[in-house]
């Protein structure tokens, strides 16, 4: 760019043979310019987009519900692990995939948080004793799974906890817990109650984790 006396840019006018400077107001013989290399701002460094953040969400049990919400409170993805009982293979192997695919969703690069609910204990005579230690065994093996594929074990949430963090009351219906679920943006495709209690159990977690952050 050429530039006048004082410093000011100019024009080059062809019908005066002059270069023309508006501030100034006049023409200068070229002799009397010189060349000014203009200087070029960096472009601005992009700012790090915020962390992304995943919350999982575990009903354990013979049929094993796991979803996956992110921080905005989306659900990304839902599966639904069956098991035969707290050994079988085929249910391993399905577990097995599904940690594969938390893993290739989350990545190394996110802050990734997961909530399962809590075996509750058999209340003396209830006659379902067996039944609270599968729920324990099943959950057993997803947690291994999770901290071979992510490396953290999930926080436990008892019933009452996650329901009444979501608004639910502390005893509700399989539907109530699907009706809810589908109100998460993202969960209009839920139709097992599995599926629903474990999107529900990820909302309560990344909602008391905000509060905990909060603070």
């Amino acid at each position: 760019m050429i530039h006048c006396p004082k410093g000011h840019p100019t024009k080059w006018e062809p019908a005066i043979q002059r270069h023309h400077c508006e501030a100034c107001g006049v023409g200068y013989l070229a002799e009397a310019c010189h060349e000014q290399q203009e200087l070029v701002q960096p472009a601005p460094k992009p700012r790090p987009s915020r962390l992304q953040r995943y919350h999982i969400g575990i009903d354990p049990g013979a049929t094993t519900g796991i979803a996956l919400l992110d921080d905005d409170g989306q659900l990304v993805a839902f599966w639904v692990v069956r098991w035969r009982d707290a050994q079988d293979e085929r249910g391993g192997h399905e577990l097995e995939v599904v940690a594969a695919e938390l893993a290739r969703i989350c990545g190394a690069r996110h802050a990734t948080r997961g909530s399962a609910e809590r075996p509750v204990a058999a209340r003396k005579g209830s006659g379902s004793v067996k039944s609270w230690v599968g729920l324990g065994a099943y959950l057993g093996r997803v947690e291994q799974a999770l901290f071979r594929a992510l490396g953290f074990y999930p926080s436990r949430l008892s019933v009452a906890e996650w329901r009444t963090t979501v608004g639910l009351p502390r005893k509700c219906g399989k539907q109530d817990c699907i009706d809810l679920a589908r109100r998460i943006p993202g969960g209009l495709l839920i139709e097992d109650h599995n599926e629903a209690e474990a999107g529900l159990i990820a909302d309560a977690g990344r909602r008391i984790e905000q509060v905990q952050t909060a603070r």
